[in-house]
């Protein structure tokens, strides 16, 4: 099998746009807002994921909620750590697998139906965790911004009136795991390894 070049970039969808994540830095409240506007606000609607390139193609460009693109950092940490084999929650029905031998990764996810979402890829593994870090380090900032919005609107009397307001903020603030920081450091001290 051909070894290919990995990257990687964050990105939400926002109204059924692509956004990448370097779109929105320094601008929380426009992800803020629109979730605060949607008529039904869930896990569902909190969309965004890591789009991943092999040569510069697409690789895998299926995102789903947020939160399951938090299980990307920890599944490359337990590779780092030796395990030989993990699985991505990447999206709903997903069997994203990755297979790291020696100093190889493969990546594959086929649905439980047969159909191929993203077709086996390898790369060499220190290169795709520095490219997944690359994407991910942006994404650790932004949260960080999220959280400090958030905690504003907390704070705001428009807000504080309005239990159901207090909810969705509450919530948000779930969905977005303040674990991006930690997980970046932790993979970063086993890449230098």
């Amino acid at each position: 099998m051909k070894t290919l070049s990995p990257s990687a970039r964050y990105e939400f969808r926002i109204n059924e746009e692509a956004v990448p994540i370097e779109d929105l830095i320094g601008q929380p409240n426009r992800l803020l807002d629109y979730y605060l506007q949607l008529d039904d606000l869930s896990c569902c609607s909190v969309l965004g994921g890591f789009i991943i390139y092999a040569d510069d193609q697409v690789a895998m460009g299926e995102t789903d909620e947020v939160s399951m693109s938090q299980t990307w950092l920890p599944a490359i940490i337990r590779l780092q750590q030796g395990e030989n084999r993990v699985f991505v929650w990447v999206w709903e029905e997903s069997n994203m697998t990755l297979t790291r031998q020696n100093n190889l990764m493969q990546m594959e996810d086929v649905h439980s139906s047969g159909d191929v979402v993203c077709a086996k890829v390898q790369f060499p593994f220190d290169e795709f965790v520095r490219a997944m870090l690359h994407a991910s380090r942006p994404m650790a900032q932004f949260v960080d911004e999220f959280h400090a919005a958030i905690a504003l609107y907390q704070k705001n009397p428009t807000f504080t009136k309005h239990s159901e307001a207090m909810d969705r903020l509450r919530f948000l603030n779930e969905e977005f795991s303040s674990d991006w920081k930690d997980l970046i450091m932790e993979s970063e001290s086993l890449l230098a390894d």
